[in-house]
């Protein structure tokens, strides 16, 4: 029977294609990384569209490829989850995703606090305590961030006091409608077109520009050989990916299967 299942994952390797292209130097990133979890309320779930730029899981984000995630934290009841803007999510929080990412061992994180006006200052100092923590426990992550999401200038409340993490980041940042308020706030007087293109923006979703523009940004960045060691940080990077990429991903996935079950034959 053990052989059985040892024949089955050779069977499955060979189906895949053994001579994959080789992409071991490329990395990817992904942007607002959590945001694939169901929201904590059922109020939330219909900003959840606007607000979610990952469909994979952060195990399935690594076997597809990414070693930058995004971590958006929000303090609920006192424990570190996960936000974009309103919508907050809890079905796992960040010491989870931290210690997994840590047993893999080769992996960044920008360590973010997701706070708004609302919130403001109150979770800062949870916010320097966590990071504090996250360096002290978690040693074979490299954390980069520190900052917070409001105000709109990202202040530096914790440094990490490491390199960057070389990037691109290749996602849709929403201005226009931020443009349009923000200039309400300070003139009183509304942009009609800035206001109507900024609502336009905002309904297409991240998803939509995902399907617009990431088979561009996947081609640009495969094709350049100077950006072999550049992170590429998308929302969504399984659309527009290449099948040479899916293909090499399933391979190095199914390899460890294949190796498992060879254990299991010993």
């Amino acid at each position: 029977m053990k052989l059985k299942y040892v024949f089955m994952a050779c069977m499955l390797l060979m189906a895949l294609g053994l001579q994959a292209q080789d992409y071991s130097k490329r990395k990817l990133g992904t942007h607002n990384s959590m945001t694939y979890m169901k929201p904590r309320t059922t109020q939330m779930l219909a900003m959840w569209p606007f607000a979610k730029c990952q469909s994979m899981t952060y195990t399935e984000q690594y076997d597809f490829g990414v070693r930058f995630f995004d971590l958006r934290i929000r303090f609920i009841d006192g424990k570190p989850y996960f936000a974009h803007g309103e919508v907050e999510f809890t079905e796992v929080d960040a010491y989870m995703v931290l210690d997994y990412l840590n047993q893999k061992g080769d992996c960044a994180v920008n360590l973010v606090l997701e706070n708004t006006s609302k919130i403001g200052e109150t979770q800062h100092e949870a916010f320097k305590a966590l990071c504090k923590e996250a360096v002290e426990k978690y040693k074979n992550i490299h954390f980069i961030g520190g900052w917070t999401k409001y105000p709109g200038d990202h202040p530096v409340i914790y440094n990490f006091n490491t390199p960057g993490v070389n990037r691109e980041e290749r996602y849709k940042v929403f201005t226009l409608l931020n443009e349009a308020v923000a200039d309400l706030q300070q003139t009183k007087k509304v942009d009609i077109d800035k206001a109507k293109a900024g609502v336009k923006e905002f309904l297409d979703r991240p998803e939509g520009f995902a399907k617009q523009d990431n088979p561009k940004y996947w081609s640009d960045w495969l094709n350049d050989s100077s950006k072999e060691n550049v992170v590429l940080m998308l929302d969504f990077p399984e659309i527009g990916a290449p099948d040479a990429w899916v293909k090499a991903h399933t391979v190095k996935k199914s390899n460890s299967l294949f190796n498992a079950l060879s254990k299991f034959k010993k």
